[in-house]
């Protein structure tokens, strides 16, 4: 059902990149444009994984890589799809 994510951070933020270690993964991203400051998100949408359609599996890893020019904080996390109760868990690093 493709999920969406989006990012919004204090700050302004660079194109970033998503990637899943485990599949081939398809994906397009842009930024929260009907949000105040559409330059502090990065907004990604899985399209496929291993070339089919966008099934998500239990303990499925995306790492995202989003540069700033400044430190900066991410402040929300919204996510959806047309999937009703889907169970999330999401664990942030950042290095």
């Amino acid at each position: 059902m493709e999920p969406w994510y989006a990012l919004l951070f204090d700050g302004p933020v660079g194109d970033g990149s998503a990637e899943l270690s485990s599949a081939s993964f398809g994906y397009t991203h842009s930024r929260a444009d009907k949000l105040p400051n559409p330059e502090n998100s990065f907004v990604f949408k899985n399209t496929s994984i291993n070339f089919g359609v966008p099934r998500w599996l239990p303990n499925t890893e995306i790492k995202l890589t989003i540069p700033s020019k400044a430190p900066v904080n991410l402040i929300k996390l919204l996510s959806g799809s047309g999937e009703n109760g889907r169970d999330e868990k999401f664990v942030f690093s950042c290095g």
